[in-house]
């Protein structure tokens, strides 16, 4: 299985360092995260057990996309019984770069028009969204008039560990926090101070690294992870 494991900019040597560690295949790093291939469990690992990845999309398709049509067409070409359970809301996140196409929104609504329409002719019946909280988030990226279509195997970003159950001004992001401590060797064998610890994220971090304990365990336990409520 191919992914797309995303992160923030300047940590993709990390990233892909940690894939690797995580049993990835064939890892490369790109502009904001790392595309990489692996079994169905090291799915399950890279969601439970990375500490640096912020989504781990899985790519469905990609085609032409110079026009309304060409979208649509891409869009209806997939089979989305295998990523939209029946009775599951559905959103689509796009983003339009150098393309004929240049209003996300409109990339957006084309591409949620093929979804429904497919899942019309298979189900008999539209499948309902939900823009703020879907069961399924489709991700689409329009780049020089070619559709890349992915699913969000993620759901919720992995940052959010559920641990914090409230946070002060602008905090660390825990990835980024993790990603700190990684560049500075820390492997939770010896002692970690932060005198400036601000909301906590980096020794939160750290002492998680110290207990071995997966980042994404808590979410995994709880379906917290879209591709545990998939068709597939």
């Amino acid at each position: 299985m191919k992914i797309f494991a995303t992160c923030a900019p300047g940590i993709e040597p990390l990233l892909a360092q940690e894939l690797s560690e995580l049993g990835a295949d064939q890892v490369h790093e790109a502009s904001r995260g790392v595309d990489a291939s692996g079994s169905n469990s090291f799915l399950w690992r890279a969601k439970i057990e990375s500490r640096l990845a912020e989504r781990i999309l899985v790519p469905i398709s990609a085609g032409p996309g110079r026009g309304a049509d060409q979208v649509h067409r891409c869009a209806m070409s997939v089979d989305w019984r295998r990523f939209i359970p029946d009775g599951a809301t559905f959103a689509i996140d796009a983003t339009v770069h150098k393309s004929k196409i240049d209003h996300r929104i409109f990339l957006s609504q084309r591409v949620k028009d093929g979804i429904c329409d497919q899942l019309r002719q298979v189900r008999g019946k539209r499948p309902d969204i939900d823009p703020k909280n879907p069961d399924v988030w489709i991700r689409a990226r329009l780049f020089k008039d070619r559709l890349h279509l992915a699913w969000d195997s993620s759901g919720t970003a992995l940052h959010k560990r559920g641990y914090r159950r409230q946070a002060g001004i602008a905090p660390l992001r825990e990835t980024l926090a993790a990603a700190l401590l990684r560049c500075a060797g820390y492997d939770g064998s010896t002692a970690l101070l932060d005198p400036l610890c601000g909301s906590g994220t980096i020794v939160i971090e750290g002492a998680m690294m110290a207990r071995a304990i997966p980042p994404g365990l808590g979410r995994a336990k709880g379906d917290g992870f879209a591709f545990q409520r998939s068709a597939d």
